[in-house]
């Protein structure tokens, strides 16, 4: 099942205090991932990513996350499965003969993807279920992704003074972070009850 959850708060952030929180995030959705978690903190950026993992496709240490891309640009949280990731490599291996890879996660061929053809091209080209929060150490942009359908679970919004986005694979992570604002968009919910969904914008 795994699980996500992070923060970028536009001011910086204290390193220990950031890395802190993020792991208290994570703690509320350990039951997502009992087999490893990590956190990853880029104070300057005030950026935050953490993990639970539940082992499935990579069961040593080399599924690992966060993870970073072999380049060390891009550092990515993922939930889900990436079902074509064998082919993707297969491609990525006959383009550049110079991948060396760590293990066997799809989170790794992910990753080598971005750095080769981008994010968008790489989404384009995953074939799966899966919610995405990827960081890109170069631009210093947050890329938040689902599959085509939604199956997996990605929540997020903003805090209360405004300066933080919030994500996670559910909502009690959010509720974690001291900026998280529970008020209610009214439109919204009357919007969902009556679709089934919340339609643009």
């Amino acid at each position: 099942m795994c699980g996500l959850t992070g923060f970028w708060d536009t001011r910086a952030v204290q390193a220990d205090a950031a890395q802190a929180l993020a792991q208290s995030m994570a703690e509320r959705i350990r039951h997502r991932g009992p087999d490893d978690h990590g956190a990853w903190v880029d104070p300057q950026a005030g950026v935050a990513l953490a993990h639970r993992r539940l082992s499935i496709l990579e069961l040593s240490a080399a599924g690992h996350q966060p993870m970073t891309s072999g380049g060390g640009r891009y550092v990515i949280v993922f939930n889900g499965e990436i079902y074509n990731h064998l082919e993707l490599r297969a491609e990525l291996e006959r383009s550049r003969a110079a991948i060396a890879w760590r293990g066997h996660s799809d989170t790794e061929s992910l990753l080598a993807g971005f750095e080769a053809w981008g994010v968008v091209e790489t989404l384009k080209r995953a074939i799966g279920m899966f919610a995405i929060a990827l960081w890109d150490r170069a631009e210093r942009t947050l890329t938040l992704a689902r599959d085509r359908i939604g199956e997996k679970p990605l929540y997020w919004g903003v805090g209360r003074e405004g300066a933080a986005l919030l994500f996670g694979s559910e909502l009690k992570a959010l509720r974690a972070h001291p900026q998280f604002n529970p008020a209610l968009n009214h439109e919204a919910v009357a919007l969902y009850l009556r679709f089934g969904y919340v339609p643009a914008p």
